[in-house]
C-alpha cells in the first residue's frame, strides 16, 4: 500500500462513452431508514494491518519522505460509445384511500338582530364645475315684416321751460372772450430786444426796450419775466470799451428767482484783446421755466467799464 503512495503514476485509461440518460421513473414509496454501518478503519490502522510497525506519528513521518518523479501524463482516452437507455423505473404504489368523516350537526339558528339607527345625512357636496357651453344653434329664418300700423295722434305741446343760466368761460393765452364772442388776441410769439448801457451792482443795465411783445420788462431793475410753461430762446453779446482790455470778464443770463445761471457764458480773456479791436463772445440758452422767473444779465467777474450799446444786444424770443 505504501508503495502505491510513492510510485510513479501509470497511464490514464481511456474514458468510456457516456450512456444516454434514462427516463425518470415514477417516484416509489419512501423506504425505511437502514441501520447505521460500522465505522471503517483509519489509514493508520490499515497500515498496521499491512505490517507497519511504529506509532501513528512515526507513520505520518514516513509519509513525508521524498517523492518520486512525476510520471508522464497519459494520452486522453477516446470517448466511449453512448450506452443504451436504461429501463423505466417501476411505478410507485398508490396510497390507501382515507375514510370519509361523519357529517357535523347543524347549529341552531341565531336570534334576529335589532334594526340599527339611521345615520345623520352628510353635508351637501360642493357644486361641480360648470359644463362646457353647447354649440350655438343655427340662426332661425327671419320672420316676415309686419304691416305698418296707423300713425297715432300728435300729442299736446308742453310749456316752454325757463332759460338756464349762461355758461362761464376762461380765456387762455392769446384768447379773448367779449360779449359771447371768442377771438384770438395775438398770433405772434412773445419777444424782447434790449441793448446794454452800463454795469449796475454786478448786473448789466439796459435802456428802454427797442422791441417788446408780451415779455414783461422792468427798466428800473433791469429784469425781464419768463412765464411758466413757455419755451424761450435767449441770445446776447457784450462789447466792452478798450479801457477794460487788461481785464478778463464774462456775462451770463441769470435766474434771479432761483439764483442760477442759464445757458452758456460770454467769456472774454485779457489775452483775447488786440488794441482797440476785440471780438464779441456770445451767450445763449433755451429754457422752459416751471414757474415764472425774473432774469437779468450777470457780470460774473465783477468787471468795470463802459459799453458801446450799438455793438451789444440781448434778445428773448418765445418758441412756437
Amino acid at each position: 500500500w505504501l508503495a502505491s503512495l510513492s510510485g510513479s503514476d501509470g497511464l490514464d485509461g481511456l474514458d468510456g462513452l457516456d450512456g444516454l440518460d434514462g427516463l425518470d421513473g415514477i417516484d416509489g414509496l419512501s423506504g425505511t431508514n437502514g441501520t447505521n454501518g460500522v465505522d471503517g478503519l483509519t489509514a493508520y490502522q490499515i497500515a498496521e494491518i499491512n505490517g507497519f510497525v511504529g506509532t501513528e506519528s512515526q507513520w505520518l513521518l514516513s509519509l513525508s519522505g521524498s517523492d518520486g518523479l512525476d510520471g508522464v501524463n497519459g494520452v486522453d482516452g477516446i470517448d466511449g460509445a453512448v450506452g443504451p437507455q436504461g429501463p423505466l423505473g417501476l411505478p410507485g404504489l398508490d396510497g390507501a384511500n382515507g375514510t370519509n368523516g361523519t357529517d357535523g350537526v347543524d347549529g341552531l339558528p341565531g336570534a334576529n338582530g335589532t334594526d340599527g339607527i339611521d345615520g345623520v345625512d352628510g353635508a351637501v357636496g360642493a357644486q361641480g364645475p360648470i359644463g362646457a357651453t353647447g354649440v350655438a344653434g343655427a340662426d332661425g329664418v327671419d320672420g316676415i315684416d309686419g304691416a305698418v300700423g296707423p300713425q297715432g295722434p300728435i300729442g299736446v305741446i308742453g310749456e316752454t321751460g325757463a332759460t338756464g343760466p349762461a355758461g362761464s368761460y376762461t380765456a387762455g393765452t392769446g384768447i379773448d372772450i367779449a360779449a359771447g364772442v371768442i377771438s384770438t388776441t395775438s398770433t405772434m410769439p412773445e419777444f424782447l430786444f434790449v441793448q446794454p448801457d452800463a454795469i449796475v451792482s454786478g448786473y448789466v443795465g439796459f435802456g428802454s426796450a427797442s422791441a417788446v411783445n408780451g415779455v414783461p420788462y422792468n427798466s428800473v431793475t433791469d429784469e425781464f419775466t419768463l412765464k411758466a410753461g413757455k419755451t424761450y430762446m435767449l441770445e446776447g453779446a457784450v462789447f466792452m470799451n478798450t479801457t477794460t482790455s487788461s481785464i478778463t470778464y464774462s456775462f451770463v443770463f441769470f435766474d434771479k428767482t432761483n439764483n442760477a445761471s442759464i445757458g452758456a457764458e460770454a467769456y472774454q480773456r485779457a489775452a483775447d484783446f488786440s488794441g482797440t479791436i476785440i471780438n464779441q463772445p456770445m451767450m445763449n440758452a433755451i429754457i422752459t421755466p416751471v414757474t415764472d422767473i425774473q432774469v437779468g444779465i450777470k457780470d460774473i467777474y465783477g468787471s468795470t467799464g463802459g459799453f458801446i450799446p450799438s455793438r451789444g444786444f440781448f434778445k428773448v424770443v418765445e418758441l412756437k
